[in-house]
């Protein structure tokens, strides 16, 4: 089988399409499967990587952009048995518009909404999907849904994005839910991940990009009114120089952009996580937090409530309530019993979600196409 991979980002670049593009890439080929890559990228940071690569540099210039794209997709796809885009628009439609023109089987995995993503709106995602936001938006719209349209199945992390799919004009029975794995971190040293990074007090950590809808505002205001807790946020994105504002006179460390050794530390030097996030498709973040054992407080935003269990493996909070996520923090800084329940529970909940697992399902699908 081979199966040509179209993604708009690749390690060393930071993002869940990224990891999971990796890790995808592989275990396929440890499976035996010839796997291709098409991706956004600098040639120099994308070299030797045992696959053959196909790099697109970005323009400024979409529709130029795109073409060349297009173009990669078709050159290494051309005996291709399959070609699975990781996103709906940078990817996906010059993607499948490639597989239109070779006549190849086309999938599609999608992890959010990239209208409401581009959209500029504070509106939530799922009021977002009854109202109108102009020309740029519809034509966003528009071209997410023919993408996905146009696949033989779409691939989703979890059932609430299923049904924002279906929310689209898909059919139901061209979705199909595979829940992303984890890989387990190795373990660090909690003393000298702290000593490393100069950490005091009880450590609140967050990940995530820093956008509004992960509501890191409220956890820098909920962190002034407590007190000994330091708070570490890794991630970067449009909002940090907002936040760093906000952070005046509070204890927090910007870390931006991390790879995976560095982010196991932390996770190490950590004594709570919170997510504070209005919008999740299927965190795999959260899953990663809790297979470490780091207790976790988070909201029970689209997909995370079929992860989140509250008072069993995780606390729940609403979104962006200042003062339910100031006084959850304290109760579990109080109450260590509760934080080692919730983080035996977590480690058992998240065991359920692993890599073999996901790349076994995904296959199932492959090999039904291929078939």
């Amino acid at each position: 089988m081979k199966v040509v991979f179209a993604t708009g980002m690749y390690p060393p670049a930071i993002g869940g399409p990224a990891t999971y593009t990796a890790t995808m890439v592989r275990e396929l080929t440890r499976r035996g499967v010839m796997v291709r890559v098409v991706t956004y990228g600098d040639k120099q940071t994308l070299q030797d990587r045992g696959v053959p690569f196909f790099i697109v540099t970005r323009n400024r210039f979409k529709s130029v952009q795109y073409f060349r794209y297009a173009r990669a997709v078709i050159r290494c796809a051309r005996d291709a048995d399959i070609i699975y885009a990781q996103d709906p628009v940078s990817a996906g439609l010059p993607a499948a518009l490639a597989a239109f023109i070779l006549r190849k089987p086309f999938l599609l995995k999608i992890v959010g909404d990239y209208a409401w993503e581009q959209s500029g709106t504070r509106d939530l995602l799922d009021d977002f999907l009854t109202r109108s936001y102009g020309f740029r938006v519809s034509i966003l719209r528009a071209i997410e849904r023919w993408v996905a349209s146009r696949a033989r199945i779409v691939i989703v992390p979890s059932q609430y994005l299923r049904s924002i799919v279906i929310r689209w004009g898909i059919h139901e029975d061209q979705i199909v839910v595979v829940p992303n794995g984890v890989e387990p971190f190795v373990s660090a040293s909690r003393e000298d991940a702290r000593s490393k990074f100069v950490l005091h007090g009880n450590v609140i950590l967050s990940v995530g990009r820093l956008v509004w809808w992960k509501g890191f505002h409220t956890l820098i205001r909920a962190a002034r009114a407590l007190k000994n807790v330091t708070v570490v946020i890794v991630g970067d994105g449009p909002e940090r120089t907002s936040l760093e504002k906000e952070a005046v006179g509070v204890p927090v460390h910007f870390i931006g952009a991390s790879d995976k050794k560095t982010l196991a530390e932390y996770f190490a030097a950590a004594d709570i996580f919170v997510l504070n996030t209005a919008y999740e498709g299927f965190s795999h973040q959260l899953l990663e937090v809790m297979a470490a054992g780091v207790p976790v407080i988070t909201t029970s935003a689209g997909g995370n409530r079929e992860i989140v269990r509250h008072e069993q493996n995780a606390l729940n909070i609403e979104y962006d309530d200042e003062r339910a996520l100031a006084e959850a923090v304290e109760r579990l800084i109080k109450d260590e019993s509760l934080g080692d329940t919730l983080s035996k529970n977590a480690r058992i909940d998240s065991s359920k979600y692993t890599v073999s697992r996901m790349v076994d399902e995904t296959m199932e699908i492959f090999n039904q196409v291929y078939s």
